[in-house]
């Protein structure tokens, strides 16, 4: 019953914000990769989900450095990225404009985060906005999702 829960959450949190893709990503400290848990996403929007399942954490290394120290990574313009850590190679391959993630935490430690993508249109997101999803990101069924993977 958690997966639906929280499908049905993606889904109104992108409702909400008009976003295009929503998603969880899980983070295995033991292995320390991520995987796609779960998505939501609008029409005419395709599903990356099978494609990011077992990253290594170097792939991620700048988002995990950022997301570690519960910091809200908000970029509006991809596009105006540097190409040094790779980041925006993964973004503009799948024409993602602007983006949000959210770290997800349980006792201190990141488990993972929770991901809005724009490709339609650029977004750029109020600080209300990025509040309102980080209370609502920290509250169940996030804190369980790691075990309905």
């Amino acid at each position: 019953q958690i997966p639906s829960v929280i499908q049905d959450s993606l889904a109104q949190m992108g409702a909400f914000v008009g976003a295009d893709r929503v998603y969880v990503f899980d983070y295995n400290a033991d292995n320390k990769t991520f995987s796609n848990t779960h998505e939501w996403f609008n029409n005419g929007v395709k599903p990356e989900i099978n494609n990011f399942q077992n990253i290594p954490l170097e792939r991620f290394l700048y988002l995990y450095n950022k997301l570690e120290q519960n910091e809200i990574i908000s970029i509006y313009n991809v596009d105006k990225l540097s190409n040094s850590d790779g980041l925006k190679q993964i973004l503009v391959t799948q024409n993602i404009q602007s983006i949000v993630l959210i770290p997800l935490f349980d006792n201190n430690s990141l488990f993972g985060f929770v991901g809005f993508d724009y490709i339609k249109n650029k977004h750029q997101s109020s600080n209300e906005e990025i509040q309102l999803l980080n209370i609502l990101t920290q509250q169940d069924p996030w804190k369980v999702a790691k075990d309905f993977k």
